[in-house]
């Protein structure tokens, strides 16, 4: 009755919505490694052995593992060619569950925070800790944190891309933040902080 109440008595604040192609997200968006596990783990599987079966998927992509090789195009037609293992696309600072994928992420600023990890393989596997550790760091070689407000992603092979939890599969994403956008009641100040619509 509390959350109902707030949502009919509280002050509502503009937030800001991420766009990727013709679908919206408020959270966030992920693609490679994680979304491809997540899309393909069998709905059998998830119904008899619940949050255990991602973890099983995860093993067994883990020695198929290969980056996903593409080029990112910035709004100001920079190019820049590569390949990656994880990508997250933050309009908040944390995802479903409460993970945090994006530590400066802000609903407000009209700007989405995208953090890259390289497809290229440290020789020491403690420097990919370190850096996903500390993600915003600019001397970072194989995790590179951006905000931006568009980019566009074409890759040489279909993606697995989860979008606020919706699967989705493709070679060629438009990424846009449409700012202020959406009218919600955050509720209290630490709603306010965590940057996180539920």
């Amino acid at each position: 009755m509390s959350a109902l109440e707030l949502a009919c008595t509280g002050s509502p604040t503009e937030i800001d919505v991420g766009r990727m192609d013709d679908q919206y997200f408020i959270n966030a968006a992920s693609a490679g490694f994680g979304a491809e596990v997540t899309a393909t783990t069998h709905r059998d599987m998830k119904r008899l052995l619940g949050g255990t079966a991602y973890s099983i998927m995860g093993f067994v992509k883990a020695f198929q593992l290969k980056p996903y090789k593409g080029r990112l195009i910035l709004s100001d037609g920079v190019v820049k060619e590569g390949s990656m293992l994880v990508m997250s696309v933050g309009n908040s600072r944390f995802a479903g569950g409460g993970y945090e994928v994006a530590p400066q992420a802000n609903l407000t600023d009209g700007l989405l925070d995208v953090a890259f990890v390289s497809g290229r393989r440290p020789d020491n596997l403690s420097r990919w800790v370190d850096e996903l550790r500390d993600p915003v760091n600019p001397r970072n070689k194989h995790l590179l944190y951006r905000q931006l407000s568009s980019f566009t992603m074409e890759m040489e092979k279909p993606l697995h891309v989860n979008l606020d939890g919706e699967p989705i599969k493709g070679t060629h994403f438009e990424f846009q933040c449409c700012p202020k956008a959406l009218s919600v009641v955050l509720g209290d100040a630490a709603s306010r902080q965590s940057n996180y619509v539920r």
